[in-house]
């Protein structure tokens, strides 16, 4: 027999730090953006400052994603952590009923399970 233990906080406090860092990419995307036209305006050569141009059309949907991608991540983690810590609290009261009252009192909730 095994145990298996559900610990949320951990997961939870990445999911916070996360979301925080999504003003960071977010800023990280409109620097990349702008240092990409800036190269384009500064350049004295037109064809280096098409290619600038070019380059920075094409990357700017790209950066853009990634930040929001952040937000989406922090998003899809505090989801996941709700969804298992819900199904521990359901499992707990199915396993054993008595006692699924006091599973609210911890965040480790460590109970034997049948392994295959």
């Amino acid at each position: 027999m095994s145990d298996v233990e559900l610990n949320p906080d951990p997961a939870a406090g990445a999911a916070r730090a996360t979301a925080a860092t999504e003003p960071a990419w977010e800023g990280w995307a409109s620097r990349s953006i702008s240092a990409l036209h800036d190269a384009a305006s500064e350049s004295r050569e037109s064809v280096v400052s098409a290619a600038f141009s070019s380059f920075a059309e094409e990357l700017t949907p790209q950066l853009r994603t990634v930040a929001s991608l952040v937000g989406q991540q922090a998003s899809n983690l505090a989801t996941a952590v709700d969804t298992a810590a819900d199904a521990d609290m359901q499992s707990a009261g199915a396993q054993q009923p008595a006692d699924s009252a006091t599973s609210e009192l911890s965040s480790v909730v460590s109970r034997p399970i049948n392994v295959p």
